[in-house]
């Protein structure tokens, strides 16, 4: 096969697949982590880089004692992320179920100042019985055509995963691409913030239920 057009194909496949080799990064031991800081004495959260230098992705650890079914129904279910989610800034809703994938719509809005609403679609499966990944639509997928042409930025790039080990560890690890430009500073420590009031949502919600 000639050279170029073997380059060619290699790099098309890569552009279009490209959240889900941010959720091998996420896993792979190559990946450098490095811890950010530690909230409430047992939420560590890293920052780490993997193949690509440029993507900071974020990892957030804490002990559990809750059951693991319960947890991860709970992350599926996309129709009471409204309620779940402490952050009324973002507006969630399931779009289908199917072949053992769900896929559910985000909605984020003031985000920043003077900064357009952004929005993506998702799709979320069972890696296996201890991890569930999601990774955003790209704009050729046919779920997201009835979403293009409305008044907000539509983003395409990032991919997350839930990971519950034998040691009861919850690990939510993720990136994604929000396509604002301020700077890095500031962006991080948003992005972070944000990843760790998902996190602390799904745990207190599940908490509050249990209790109650």
């Amino acid at each position: 096969m000639n050279y170029k057009i073997l380059i060619f194909i290699l790099c098309s496949f890569t552009f279009s697949d490209i959240n889900s080799f941010i959720l091998t990064d996420l896993y792979d031991s190559r990946t450098s982590w490095e811890e950010y800081d530690v909230y409430d004495s047992n939420t560590v959260v890293y920052t780490g880089y993997g193949y690509n230098k440029n993507m900071m992705f974020i990892k957030i650890e804490r002990k559990i004692n809750l059951n693991k079914e319960d947890l991860f129904n709970l992350i599926k279910d996309i129709e009471s992320y409204n309620l779940i989610v402490t952050n009324h800034n973002i507006f969630s809703d399931l779009v289908e179920v199917g072949d053992g994938s769900i896929y559910g719509h985000q909605l984020i809005t003031n985000v920043v100042p003077f900064i357009r609403n952004r929005q993506y679609i998702f799709k979320m499966y069972n890696y296996d019985e201890d991890r569930i990944d999601w990774k955003l639509l790209d704009s050729k997928s046919e779920i997201m055509q009835g979403y293009l042409g409305k008044n907000v930025h539509n983003l395409y790039y990032g991919a997350g995963s839930w990971f519950l080990n034998s040691d009861n560890i919850l690990s939510y690890r993720m990136y994604l691409d929000d396509e604002i430009r301020l700077p890095d500073k500031f962006i991080k420590k948003i992005r972070i913030e944000s990843a760790l009031d998902i996190f602390n949502d799904v745990l207190n919600y599940l908490n509050n239920k249990r209790e109650n």
